[in-house]
């Protein structure tokens, strides 16, 4: 979930630097049209909707106006405004969708409609406000999604011999080309295979190099290279959100372990 979040992110940033009333529509639209479109968003954001109050459901729904929300049962959470930012959210995502189906007439007075929109005061900072704030509930829904689903890949840290890949909370980093074992296979596999219960420990070249090659006047160098090629693979398969999952040094008593604090 690392790549989606950080996408998630990216449009936030973009919304602030886009000079254009209508291209600070077309972030929102890009960003709420990725969310429907990638099935793990989807059930997430289905899971906010479904928290909204029945009679805000109602009154987006336009069967009911906000003034008699109060003859529902349930309770109306005005000072929870999350529903807020997703209603403007939503409604500007609707809009540009049907946008570009609409004839250049009709696109002409949308125009219009979205200048004026834009020219009541603070309506820049309230769109910018809105998909920040919506960001991060859908990114607390996210985190919270994958912690308590306990059969879920996103939890989990493990690496596949047979395919050559580490697998980081969801995140799959290809290490190298099928049926080519190399060293950096020997050391992912040697930790999250052979000794997943020691982890949390530190693993010395020369254990591994005795354990798996039964050399005892072995190269540290060569495992040096090989822990430097997997935290370069994981960084950049990462977008640098993982720059230092792995700890390693140099010398005839180098080691490698896990950096804790990259450790859900």
């Amino acid at each position: 979930m690392l790549n989606i979040k950080n996408k998630l992110n990216n449009f936030v940033v973009k919304i602030g630097e886009e000079p254009n009333n209508f291209a600070k529509c077309v972030v929102i639209y890009d960003y709420m049209d990725f969310v429907h479109k990638n099935d793990k968003l989807r059930k997430v954001l289905q899971n906010i909707i479904d928290d909204i109050p029945t009679q805000i459901s109602l009154f987006m729904e336009r069967e009911i106006t906000l003034c008699e929300a109060d003859l529902f049962d349930s309770k109306i959470e005005l000072v929870n405004n999350d529903w807020t930012h997703y209603v403007i959210l939503s409604n500007m995502y609707y809009l540009l969708r049907e946008y570009v189906k609409e004839s250049k007439a009709r696109r002409a007075f949308l125009d219009k409609e979205l200048d004026k929109g834009f020219s009541l005061p603070y309506s820049r900072e309230q769109f910018e406000l809105s998909l920040k704030a919506f960001n991060q509930k859908l990114s607390h829904a996210i985190d919270k999604e994958f912690f308590v689903s306990d059969n879920d890949e996103a939890r989990k840290i493990s690496f596949d011999d047979k395919r050559s890949i580490l697998n980081l909370y969801g995140e799959k980093i290809k290490i190298t080309k099928r049926n080519n074992t190399t060293v950096q296979d020997v050391i992912l596999k040697y930790m999250f295979i052979k000794n997943p219960e020691a982890l949390g420990e530190e693993f010395f070249y020369s254990e591994i190099a005795q354990d798996e090659y039964k050399d005892e006047a072995y190269n540290w160098r060569k495992y040096h290279v090989a822990c430097t090629e997997i935290q370069r693979k994981i960084k950049e398969q990462t977008q640098n959100n993982l720059d230092n999952f792995l700890l390693f040094d140099t010398g005839k008593s180098g080691k490698i372990s896990l950096n804790q604090k990259c450790i859900r």
